[in-house]
């Protein structure tokens, strides 16, 4: 901070010494007719100090606009959204949301919407409003939590058609300063063509 305050300071404290010096030899060498330079002499001292002052005004507000972009981008939150199969309940489809920023993300809302005409795609997005995360929202995720929810089951999807298209979900909320930030997810519902295949192994029972 010391060599901060220096660096900066240091023009100013060259100049004052070269005003100092240049009236020490005015006085010096014309000790009678130095006043007659004075004015102009102090008129230029006063506009190269001004420029200085101009200078250091600007890069002072240019660094803590910088700090201040850094210690937002540090707390800013990225919410990811993904559907996936639930492992202890078979066919039943659950949907994620993670938190991958670093800071915590406040007053969430969520909408999904199927951006391909596409049977499947329409039935997913219609099962995932009724959850209650899109419906009411959440008041918080901090960084690296994950919200899951089950929200289908895939012999209900699959009355749809055959798994297809796009479902975006997008997803808004609030940095701890109160900044509005946005997330958006593209889910590929074909995906869940490999869910009708998965089988699950029974146990068997030894008599």
């Amino acid at each position: 901070m010391h060599a901060s305050i220096l660096s900066r300071f240091a023009p100013a404290l060259y100049i004052l010494m070269f005003f100092a010096g240049f009236l020490t030899a005015c006085v010096w060498f014309n000790p009678q007719d130095y006043l007659a330079d004075l004015a102009p002499v102090i008129t230029a001292f006063s506009a190269i100090a001004l420029v200085w002052l101009a200078w250091a005004v600007v890069s002072v507000r240019i660094k803590a606009n910088r700090e201040k972009l850094i210690q937002r981008e540090s707390v800013h939150p990225v919410l990811h959204a993904a559907i996936r199969p639930v492992e202890d309940k078979p066919g039943m489809i659950a949907f994620v949301i993670r938190n991958h920023g670093k800071g915590m993300a406040k007053n969430i809302r969520l909408k999904a919407t199927a951006i391909s005409d596409h049977p499947s795609a329409s039935a997913v997005a219609a099962a995932l409003a009724r959850l209650p995360v899109f419906a009411e929202g959440a008041d918080m995720l901090a960084a690296d939590e994950i919200y899951a929810g089950i929200f289908a089951d895939i012999h209900t999807l699959a009355k749809a058609g055959e798994f297809g298209g796009i479902v975006r979900v997008d997803a808004d909320c609030e940095n701890v300063f109160g900044d509005a930030c946005t997330s958006q997810t593209d889910l590929d519902i074909s995906l869940l063509k490999q869910v009708g295949t998965i089988e699950i192994p029974r146990k068997k029972l030894l008599y």
